[in-house]
């Protein structure tokens, strides 16, 4: 597979990556290899992995999938950039918790986002 094959496998152009347009298997790839390269913490690389796979995550209405290889086998693009955002607003939210996590996320995701898609993440405020 030449170079363009792997990184439209991983939603990335060279060494920078597009979170606002990914699957679920493509963000678990872009965690293991960032985080095996060190681009990322060891703790992010895991949570991020964690969320491809759809850890603690249920459909409302009982839909959608229901197991790992669901997951990770979903076509379904993500802007996982907006989605760990509101994640960060509800665990920074009275009662919440995990906020530096998710801040700590969103830093790392930062780093290697392309920055042709700056203009699709909403601006936030990161609280350490």
């Amino acid at each position: 597979m030449g170079a363009t094959g792997i990184g439209s496998a991983l939603g990335s152009v060279g060494s920078q990556y597009d979170f606002t347009k990914m699957t679920n298997k493509q963000l678990f790839d872009a965690a293991n290899e960032l985080g095996d390269e060190g681009k990322i913490s060891k703790t992010d690389a895991g949570q991020l992995s964690f969320i491809s796979q759809g850890v603690d995550y249920a459909y409302p209405d009982g839909g959608g999938p229901t197991s790992v290889s669901q997951f990770l086998s979903d076509p379904t693009q993500h802007n996982f950039i907006q989605e760990i955002q509101n994640d960060e607003r509800g665990a920074n939210s009275p009662g919440g918790v995990g906020g530096a996590l998710y801040a700590s996320m969103l830093s790392d995701l930062y780093k290697v986002q392309g920055t042709s898609t700056q203009a699709a993440i909403d601006p936030i405020s990161i609280q350490a």
